[in-house]
């Protein structure tokens, strides 16, 4: 006769071992509980090992039910949840489900996995007890407020291993995240705990932090300085270019392995070339990671082809007077925007991405602006025929900040310098709605003025009314008469309003007119009028400026583009001379 394994509910007792399996107790948990209890608790008894080996099997088909969980909070109670966790049957993944499963039943899930890896200061370097201590750290990083183990993982620092050592300053470093602590672990001779210990301060934004980085960022060691480039490049430190250009040329394979993988984590297409020469290099572990490189790049230019990319204006600013530090470079102000709002993503200085005739500029600056708590505009629309001009100018109120004011002025082409016209004056006005009546019509009784002298109105000096730093914008084929007065230049220098004109032709005098007040002249073709015009009212929003060391003094443009995990866009601006 054979031994009975099934199980009575509420009939006579469950026979001695051999009996119920422990998958089956937790199948049953819910029709006996203390039975199933107290079965479990026997199993355990007997032999620990081979409880933690058979609740591992268990939990790999359930895990949410309440005897699994109430078998989790057994496991972590007796010490035996890092072994379930460390099963080689579990991805990292699934081990941390576990692990967050077992701290809803068990709060204190986490003091007993940290407790219980002190004990291996007494433990031989056994391989397999590495692996898995290495895997609770990881999974202690996730599921807990570290620093309530902080304690007890601070004594892992005496452990004799150093692979355990390094992975334990990684996960208090975290913590910690200050230079300070840092600089106590660059002593270890062991150079993966110096290059986690800085990983510890990736992302954060120190001075202290930041020249901890940048005083290792030409350390002897690749892991070491592959790490402080990389935090400095998080930061949008762009002194880090060329430093992993440098790295993807060096005489050591293993220097330009860590470019390879510089490349991978920053996901930044300017490298692409580098990536190609390391795709031929004679070292295979300097190919293999090339070639994860370029499946890193590829696969983030696909996700950012999904984001609706934003809206970048850029132009040329005048150098300073007499400043010999800049002679030689070009400096320009930059704006971006949302794709179909004034909304700006903040940007790091190491997402942009500058080129001139396909040749990286490795060598720039990015400073940060702050913006006008409210932009005073003024569009110059033609009086005659202007109903293209009027809709160019409308299609800029997506970009109008709530806080910005426009006002609509008109100029007749027909007219010689010495028309005049009556006394009214329009308003600025910050409402959308008024905004579009004010730019639907001309107001009764009104006699519009030549291009000049509607001009000087808004930047006459006795004109109290007008706002300082207002900005013109000048639509339509203007088709001026006659020359701006030297009167009229020194009024708008001293305004400092600044002049935009967009022309569907030439017009020689107000080209000369916007050089000598350090304005733009730009011509569009009708049917683009109004993604000229927009592309004007955003460079207004510029928050940016960037400076930048010429690749070729015969360039005449420059290509900006914008890469990260959520941003894209581009832009170019025509270079002079």
């Amino acid at each position: 006769m054979g031994v009975a394994t099934h199980v009575y509910v509420n009939g006579p007792p469950w026979p001695e071992p051999p009996g119920p399996s422990l998958e089956l107790l937790v199948r049953n948990l819910d029709l006996d509980t203390v039975r199933s209890k107290r079965l479990m608790d026997r199993l355990l008894e007997q032999d620990g090992t081979e409880f933690a080996r058979n609740a591992a099997t268990v939990l790999k088909n359930d895990c949410e039910s309440r005897g699994a969980r109430y078998l989790l909070g057994l496991l972590a109670a007796r010490g035996l949840l890092a072994p379930v966790l460390c099963d080689p049957g579990f991805t990292l993944e699934q081990a941390l489900g576990l692990a967050r499963a077992a701290s809803g039943v068990a709060p204190n899930t986490d003091l007993l996995l940290a407790r219980g890896l002190t004990e291996s200061l007494d433990v031989a370097d056994d391989p397999g007890f590495l692996a898995c201590a290495a895997r609770v750290l990881e999974i202690l990083a996730e599921i807990s407020d570290v620093s309530r183990v902080f304690p007890a993982l601070v004594r892992l620092l005496r452990h004799p291993n150093p692979h355990l050592r390094s992975k334990t300053v990684l996960t208090l470093g975290r913590v910690r995240r200050s230079a300070q602590w840092v600089r106590q672990r660059l002593g270890d001779e062991d150079s993966r705990i110096r290059a986690n210990a800085l990983e510890s301060l990736w992302d954060v934004d120190t001075e202290d932090a930041r020249e901890l980085l940048q005083s290792l960022v030409q350390d002897p060691n690749n892991r070491v300085a592959g790490n402080a480039i990389l935090g400095l490049y998080r930061l949008g430190d762009v002194a880090t270019i060329p430093e992993i250009l440098r790295l993807a040329g060096h005489g050591s394979a293993q220097f330009r392995s860590t470019a390879a993988w510089l490349i991978g984590e920053t996901e930044d297409p300017r490298f692409a070339e580098s990536l190609l020469e390391m795709l031929r290099d004679t070292d295979a572990t300097v190919r293999r990671r090339a070639f994860w490189a370029f499946s890193r790049l590829r696969t983030a230019a696909a996700k950012a082809a999904q984001v609706a990319p934003c809206r970048m204006a850029a132009r040329l600013r005048v150098p300073s007077a007499g400043c010999e530090e800049e002679k030689d470079k070009k400096r320009l102000l930059l704006a971006v925007t949302g794709h179909n709002g004034w909304t700006s993503p903040i940007l790091l200085p190491t997402q942009l991405v500058l080129s001139e005739d396909g040749k990286t500029v490795t060598h720039y600056r990015v400073s940060e602006k702050p913006l006008a708590e409210a932009l005073p505009v003024v569009f110059l629309l033609p009086a005659s025929n202007a109903r293209w001009a009027r809709e160019a100018a409308l299609a800029c109120l997506p970009w109008k900040r709530p806080c910005d004011l426009w006002a609509c002025d008109f100029y007749r082409q027909d007219v010689a310098h010495e028309a005049g016209g009556n006394d009214y004056f329009p308003h600025f006005e910050a409402n959308a709605d008024l905004i579009q009546s004010a730019f639907a019509r001309m107001p009764l009784r009104f006699q519009p003025r030549d291009i000049w002298r509607a001009i000087r109105r808004w930047v006459h000096p006795e004109n109290a009314s007008i706002p300082e730093n207002q900005q013109l914008m000048i639509i339509g084929p203007v088709q001026s008469r006659g020359t701006a007065s030297e009167e009229l230049v020194d009024a708008v220098r001293t305004a400092r309003a600044f002049v935009q004109v967009i022309a569907s032709g030439r017009d020689p005098a107000l080209e000369d007119f916007c050089k000598k007040v350090g304005g733009l002249f730009r011509m569009a073709d009708q049917a683009d009028q109004s993604a000229a015009v927009a592309e004007a009212y955003i460079q207004q929003l510029a928050r940016y400026e960037v400076s930048y060391q010429p690749v070729n003094a015969g360039t005449r443009t420059l290509k900006i583009r914008l890469h990260g995990p959520s941003v894209r866009g581009e832009t170019e601006v025509r270079l002079e001379g």
